[in-house]
This record gives C-alpha cells, sequence and structure tokens, in this order.
C-alpha cells in the first residue's frame, strides 16, 4: 500500500513510503536531506499505483501536473488580447472569414 506523508525537511518534500517495497526497487538511492529512501519506479508502475490512490490523491496528483502544464497567459498577454477584442467590438466589420486569412497567410509564405 502507498501513502504520502509530509518529511520533516525544510523544503517541506513529499515522500513516498512503502509499506513492503519490491525487490527491483532496493536498489534506490538515499537523500541526505531527508533520510528517506529514494526508489526509482517505471512509468507502467507509477501507473499502476496511482489506481490504488483515492479519488482525493488522484485529484492531488492531477492539480499537480495541471500546475506543472500551467501555460496560460501573461498579463501583458492578456491585455492584447483584450484590446484587440475591443477592437473588434467597435468594428466587427474589419473581421475576415478564415479562409480569406488561410489563403492571405499562404500567398505571404509562399505556400
Amino acid at each position: 500500500m502507498t501513502r504520502i506523508k509530509e518529511s520533516p525537511s525544510a523544503l517541506s518534500v513529499k515522500s513516498v513510503v512503502k509499506a513492503e517495497a519490491p525487490e527491483e526497487w532496493k536498489s534506490g538511492l538515499t537523500n541526505p536531506r531527508v533520510g528517506a529512501k529514494v526508489y526509482r519506479m517505471s512509468k507502467a508502475e507509477i501507473l499502476d499505483e496511482i489506481l490504488k490512490l483515492t479519488p482525493e490523491e488522484r485529484d492531488e496528483i492531477r492539480q499537480k501536473l495541471d500546475d506543472l502544464d500551467d501555460d496560460s497567459l501573461t498579463p501583458e498577454q492578456w491585455a492584447l488580447v483584450d484590446a484587440r477584442m475591443e477592437a473588434h467590438r467597435r468594428d466587427p466589420a474589419s473581421a475576415i472569414p478564415w479562409e480569406e486569412f488561410d489563403a492571405r497567410l499562404k500567398r505571404r509564405l509562399g505556400e
């Protein structure tokens, strides 16, 4: 059974504690910062272990992964989007159909 607990390190590193680690994990490395054994797991092993977690634990992992993939816009980029949307609201006739845009772009790129 896998359970996640807070480690005593100042970095608040989460460590995975295995009740009985498989033999192939015994060659793991010791992390001197937290005094814990670090085991290497294959992607397949990780996916198998995820299935054993509670919905709350899986949600925590999902949120952490979402944080890693955070590709949201910067405030400056949002300001540009807002300015362009406002320009469109003021003059909707300035917009062109996708097909026309695509044709212009292909001509510009020499395609």
